[in-house]
């Protein structure tokens, strides 16, 4: 599908990725969403990860005199339909070993709180050692504050 609409073009010229000194923010050019802004670290202090990605993106924009692509209806617009309204995909990663085993609870937890499990290396990865990455699985009709 990539491919077919053209977004890997440029590869592997057109693409980047920059990260300050702790690589707690990582900026990814070139990747599906065209840019892809990422704010980690260890811990449980989702505030200041997700203060440092608004300033990022503030940042961004005043710095380049341009705005992300919003539409009043939709939220913002990306190249991936799942990533439309806020484009915001805040996950955490979490050791739940006996869960594993038990995919259909496992689907039954995740499908009530809207929670999107993958491994922690991506989609379609397979989870090792009990560790997930859990994260919103509705990006459209919900604010920022609100996913985190």
């Amino acid at each position: 599908m990539l491919q077919s609409a053209g977004l890997n073009d440029n590869w592997p010229e057109g693409r980047g990725v920059f990260h300050n000194a702790d690589k707690t923010l990582l900026i990814w050019i070139g990747e599906e969403d065209h840019i892809r802004i990422i704010s980690m670290q260890r811990g449980h202090d989702i505030a200041a990860v997700f203060e440092r990605l608004s300033k990022a993106c503030e940042h961004i924009q005043s710095s380049s005199g341009k705005t992300f692509m919003h539409d009043e209806h939709l939220g913002y617009v990306s190249c991936c339909p799942t990533n439309l309204g806020t484009g915001l995909r805040g996950s955490v990663h979490l050791s739940l070993p006996r869960l594993k085993n038990d995919k259909t609870l496992f689907s039954d937890i995740s499908g009530k709180y809207m929670m999107q499990i993958r491994g922690i290396h991506g989609e379609h990865v397979e989870v090792k050692e009990g560790i997930f990455d859990i994260s919103n699985k509705i990006k459209i009709g919900r604010s920022e504050n609100e996913l985190v």
